[in-house]
C-alpha cells in the first residue's frame, strides 16, 4: 500500500521520494517496503547496485514479489542475467499475493532474462500469453532468433498496420 500511494511522488521528484524512504528507515529500520521503495528509487535512478541493495534488505526482512521483481530488474539492468532469472522466478512462486500487473511484469521480465541466455523457447512461453509491448516485441525477437523469421516478420507487418487484436495476446494461431 505505502508503495502504491508513493509512486507518483517518484515519478514527479525522485529525490523527495529518496529522501522520505531514508527517513522512514531512520524511524523503523525494520521497514521492508521502505527498502522496496528506495530500491525502486535507485532503479529509477540508473544507480543498480544500490537499487540491489535496498531490494535485498527489503527481501531479507520479508519474502514480498515487490522485492524479488525489483532485484530481477536490477541484476538484468547489469547483464547479470542468471541473477535476474532467479529472482523474476522468485517473484513468480509468490504469484498468491503478487497482483495481475505485477505477474506481467514479472513474467516479461524472467521472459527476457530467458532470451538473453538463449533460452527461446522458456522466453516464447513467457511472451506468447502476454498482450504488453515488451512481450510482443519479445515474442517476435525469440522466434526470429530461434529461425522463425517467418513468423516474427508475420508480427512486425501487422504491428506496422496496427493489426493486432488488441484483446488478445499475440500467438502463431491469431497472428497468422
Amino acid at each position: 500500500r505505502v508503495l502504491t500511494e508513493i509512486n507518483p511522488l517518484m515519478r514527479k521528484d525522485l529525490k523527495k521520494a529518496e529522501d522520505m524512504f531514508k527517513k522512514a528507515l531512520e524511524i523503523n529500520q525494520k521497514h521492508y517496503a521502505a527498502f522496496t521503495g528506495l530500491g525502486w528509487v535507485f532503479e529509477h535512478l540508473g544507480m543498480h547496485k544500490e537499487a540491489i541493495e535496498a531490494f535485498e534488505s527489503s527481501v531479507k526482512l520479508s519474502q514480498n514479489e515487490v522485492g524479488y521483481e525489483g532485484l530481477g530488474r536490477a541484476h538484468y539492468a547489469q547483464g547479470n542475467y542468471e541473477e535476474a532469472k532467479s529472482n523474476f522466478q522468485k517473484a513468480i512462486e509468490l504469484k498468491s499475493r503478487l497482483a495481475s500487473r505485477i505477474k506481467n511484469n514479472a513474467d516479461v521480465g524472467l521472459g527476457w532474462a530467458y532470451y538473453r541466455t538463449k533460452e527461446y523457447d522458456k522466453a516464447i512461453g513467457l511472451f506468447a500469453n502476454k498482450n504488453q509491448p515488451d512481450a510482443i516485441i519479445g515474442l517476435m525477437v525469440a522466434n526470429y532468433e530461434k529461425g522463425d523469421a517467418e513468423f516474427a516478420d508475420s508480427l512486425t507487418k501487422k504491428l506496422k498496420l496496427n493489426e493486432l487484436d488488441h484483446h488478445s495476446s499475440p500467438t502463431k494461431a491469431n497472428a497468422e
